[in-house]
């Protein structure tokens, strides 16, 4: 309790009278820092100014010596100007040696000339240090590590199991943790609790049509979420990949979810699943999903 007053203390001093412009894009921080009183309001062009300063000084306020900062920031492949404008920010905003900025983008989808990459050269002259960190397929032997940590088994024990995994999903990460996943839900991975140990059945593992491609391994994940969720998805996949609740309560045009709050909640067994992604006006399907959508929609 003494840390979080100190926390609330320092961020106070930092944001002054302008708390209520990160309150209102950050609400959990009012659980540290309490309402907060209204702010003047401002033209378009002075309220990006301003929410600049507050976030600098808010980012400033938080990474110390004693605590650094380390924020990750993913899919930067669909990034738009506001969080391009986001990411300048917090390059100008590195307090000392103390912030450390993490960005994740997937290369086939950032030619050179991608916004992304044209924001990243204007930081680099700014003599800030950027390393870059490529990402590949995981090997077998990684793939059997990780079986064998997950599951706190043996090596010669995961063996077969892992090898299969890894020849279904050819060490593409996502695709792992979908099957995984599924394989816990089909019950054909589970912790028995008589010998307090995972257990899995290669035989039936093998016999089950596992499909080798990763949009019929989600379009099944989609077919499993409530069907008023998955006709939500399916009329978004219709709209784009990009699309605002708004929008989408007027395509679907059903009396019970005529609002874009009542869209919203209906789009959250997507969201927790990771089909779909708010942005900051808008959602975003997931590329595999998108497709996954349109196979669901439209399975000829």
């Amino acid at each position: 309790m003494v840390d979080l007053e100190r926390w609330k203390v320092r961020i106070q001093e930092a944001l002054g009278n302008n708390g209520k412009v990160l309150t209102d894009v950050i609400p959990a921080l009012e659980l540290i820092i309490g309402k907060q009183p209204e702010v003047p309001a401002l033209g378009a062009a002075e309220a990006r100014n301003r929410f600049r300063l507050v976030f600098q000084n808010f980012v400033r306020a938080i990474s110390r010596r004693e605590h650094p900062l380390v924020i990750f920031l993913d899919d930067w492949q669909w990034a738009d100007a506001a969080s391009l404008s986001l990411l300048k920010n917090l390059s100008d905003t590195r307090s000392e040696d103390y912030t450390l900025i993490i960005g994740a983008y997937r290369v086939n989808e950032v030619p050179d000339t991608h916004p992304f990459m044209m924001m990243l050269e204007e930081i680099r002259k700014e003599s800030v240090k950027i390393h870059t960190l490529s990402l590949d397929n995981l090997s077998a032997d990684h793939v059997i590590n990780l079986i064998q940590d997950t599951l706190q088994a043996e090596r010669d024990q995961v063996d077969e199991f892992a090898e299969l995994i890894y020849e279904k999903t050819r060490g593409n990460a996502f695709f792992l943790r979908q099957m995984i996943g599924s394989l816990y839900e089909e019950n054909l991975l589970r912790f028995d609790y008589s010998t307090h140990a995972w257990a899995w059945d290669m035989e039936k593992i093998k016999a089950m049509n596992i499909t080798d491609n990763v949009v019929d391994l989600v379009a099944n994940k989609i077919q499993k979420l409530p069907e008023t969720t998955q006709r939500l998805l399916k009329l978004a996949s219709c709209i784009g990949n990009r699309f605002s609740l708004a929008t989408l309560s007027i395509v679907e045009d059903h009396p019970a979810r005529h609002n874009s709050e009542a869209v919203r909640e209906t789009l959250e067994p997507a969201r927790q699943e990771g089909l779909v992604i708010p942005l900051e006006e808008d959602y975003k399907i997931c590329p595999r999903p998108h497709s996954a959508s349109r196979r669901v929609a439209d399975p000829g």
